[in-house]
């Protein structure tokens, strides 16, 4: 478990990614352009036994170009 100035600090990161995304909203495809099935498959088998919110964040910021 992540104690409260990581998770303010990752709470932060994640509202600035949002608010970065909703200023580029007109970019963004109305459809996705992926299939239910291609995000189910980049899924990991089982949960984390630990707290990963941060490798998330870096995650969803490395792959936003992506445009789901």
């Amino acid at each position: 478990m992540i104690d409260n100035k990581e998770f303010r600090k990752s709470a932060h990161e994640i509202v600035d990614w949002m608010a970065d995304c909703f200023e580029k909203i007109e970019e963004y495809p109305v459809k996705s352009k992926v299939t239910p099935q291609e995000v189910y498959a980049k899924l990991p088998d089982s949960a984390p036994e630990q707290s990963e919110l941060m490798k998330s964040c870096e995650w969803i910021s490395n792959n936003s170009n992506q445009r789901y």
